[in-house]
């Protein structure tokens, strides 16, 4: 981490977290050619579930990434089912892209998985994304007709 990015860590300690994760979003906007140092800042400060999601949603729009970066830093602080909620939400749609946050994603995953409740439900999530890929879907092309595929949000069985 350089100079300057420390002073933004200070800086985004200082605030409540909801302006905190303005001030990001804007900043390190997902059209601005540097929207990845949000990945460096994100994990420096505490954020309330709140903003956890909101941080999460909108960088998630951005999947699939050609890393395991993003997902790490987003493991680093929220909940394994949150986490895995937002991540069914987010999901992109085409079948190759599915699989590109599968290879990156399923080693943190398994990785902050604690409980056999937390592997069971990282299981479910892994297996029912490849299911849920919609081959029409292009990556940059129009979303396929359709209700947005939400899974991984299912409790596992006791």
């Amino acid at each position: 981490m350089n100079k300057i990015q420390r002073q933004q860590c200070e800086q985004l300690r200082a605030l409540p977290s909801t302006e905190a994760a303005a001030w990001l979003m804007d900043k390190y906007g997902v059209g601005q050619t540097n929207w990845g140092e949000a990945f460096i800042l994100l994990p420096h400060r505490s954020w309330s579930r709140e903003d956890q999601i909101r941080l999460a949603r909108y960088y998630f729009q951005k999947m699939p990434f050609a890393q395991s970066r993003p997902y790490e830093v987003f493991a680093s602080f929220m909940s394994l089912p949150l986490l895995v909620q937002v991540l069914g939400e987010c999901m992109p749609r085409a079948k190759a892209d599915i699989e590109l946050v599968r290879y990156y994603l399923a080693p943190v995953l398994k990785k902050k998985a604690r409980s056999a409740a937390e592997v069971q439900l990282v299981e479910i999530f892994l297996s029912e994304g490849a299911a849920s890929a919609q081959p029409g879907a292009e990556p940059d092309g129009p979303p396929a007709a359709g209700p947005r595929v939400s899974f991984g949000v299912r409790q596992p069985k006791s």
